[in-house]
């Protein structure tokens, strides 16, 4: 323990992103009670994450290469700025995933119990306990747990992939039938991002008409 805490830096997030590299490196053996954990190796010889940021994305990698699913609803979360509704969330990831809502649950329930997302109250974040519903209302905000987490996943895409996922973002927050009424310059952020200039100009000379005219207005 005093191996980790001394890693840790008295931070929390980072002690608890070092205690998950800890118990996914077989060095505890959890009793069959599910009680407590047995030391099984030397834990001074575990080659632990030299920081917070190395030891989220290890984490990441872990529980992406364990749950692929889970990779992509992060990917999303992210080019959507680190939150989402379940009713922006289900089309895009039907078009992504190419998935229902039962593997989008799933997937949501994964993240949430790895700590990586959290469901938002009115009041602020919704704790991550045994009270929470298994079900995500339509209107629920999600969002990252942590900014350092949003910070590693955004740092994990590359250029094209970040273009393509706009692309989709836009293609569903655009799409009227959805009747999601996106912000045009939302809608103009995602259409930069997806290198698609000529929809992004005449979606930010769309938001400068509404914003004049709320200035007329006010």
């Amino acid at each position: 323990m005093a191996h980790v805490v001394k890693h840790g830096e008295g931070v929390p997030l980072h002690l608890e992103q070092l205690t998950r590299s800890v118990l996914s490196a077989d060095v505890l053996k959890l009793s069959a009670d599910g009680g407590t954990y047995t030391l099984t190796g030397n834990l001074s010889d575990l080659a632990l994450p030299t920081s917070l940021e190395n030891a989220i994305r290890a984490n990441m990698d872990a529980l992406f290469k364990a749950e692929p699913s889970v990779k992509v609803l992060l990917e999303l979360a992210t080019v959507l700025g680190g939150n989402f509704t379940m009713r922006v969330m289900r089309p895009l990831w039907a078009m992504a995933e190419g998935g229902d809502d039962e593997s989008l649950n799933k997937a949501l329930m994964i993240a949430m119990k790895k700590k990586m997302l959290t469901s938002m109250s009115s009041k602020g974040y919704a704790p991550a306990g045994r009270n929470r519903k298994s079900s995500i209302g339509e209107n629920m905000q999600i969002a990252f747990l942590h900014l350092r987490v949003l910070d590693v996943a955004q740092g994990m895409l590359l250029k094209q992939q970040k273009q393509q996922l706009h692309a989709m973002a836009y293609s569903v927050l655009s799409d009227e039938s959805l009747g999601l009424d996106t912000a045009p310059e939302e809608l103009g952020h995602h259409a930069r991002a997806a290198a698609n200039f000529n929809e992004a100009a005449r979606c930010y000379r769309q938001a400068g008409v509404v914003f004049k005219k709320q200035g007329v207005n006010a």
